[in-house]
């Protein structure tokens, strides 16, 4: 299967008035996109975005809404689910930072709100998307009212019954 379900915008192409952009996935593309985020299978995707540039700077905004219905494995049942996901997102781009080498300085943390790196100077607007999606994920996730019933395998009295005292030994050496 290809990884091949992108939108990409050139940097040069973005002007400072806010363009409006809409994306739906085909049945094929949800495809690709379950590849991308392993999950058993994607029903529906879509996303709105606006995507605007600034005056006397290389700072582009990436903003909008997703929605997407995928389907999960349950930890407890290891049934497949549907799981509706959507969400609001704001990415800032800088055009013109660049990726930095092992060799460049550590980052600090007034770095880590830092606009996002323009790469191949463009930007893809499923990937942007897609990430807000991937980070929405449950880690664990769950079918709606799967509970976990927890059987121990050995009851107190079978635990009491093994503990010994661990002086028991020193006194069969006094004898």
């Amino acid at each position: 299967m290809k990884k091949d379900f992108s939108y990409p915008i050139p940097v040069d192409m973005i002007a400072q008035k806010e363009k409006r952009y809409s994306i739906e996935a085909s049945v094929e593309d949800n495809k690709s996109i379950a590849e991308i985020l392993m999950v058993p299978a994607v029903n529906h995707f879509s996303a709105k975005y606006v995507v605007k540039g600034y005056k006397k700077s290389t700072l582009i905004e990436v903003s909008g809404e997703y929605s997407a219905k995928i389907m999960q494995n349950c930890i407890i049942t290891l049934e497949d689910f549907e799981k509706e996901y959507s969400g609001e997102f704001s990415v800032m781009y800088d055009s013109k930072l660049k990726v930095k080498t092992k060799d460049d300085e550590e980052c600090d943390i007034a770095e880590l709100d830092s606009p996002e790196v323009v790469y191949g100077n463009e930007i893809d607007l499923v990937h942007v998307a897609l990430e807000q999606i991937a980070l929405a994920l449950d880690d664990y996730p769950r079918k709606e009212g799967a509970k976990y019933n927890f059987k121990p395998e050995f009851t107190e009295d079978d635990l009491a019954k093994e503990r010994k005292n661990p002086f028991d030994i020193l006194a069969s050496l006094k004898k």
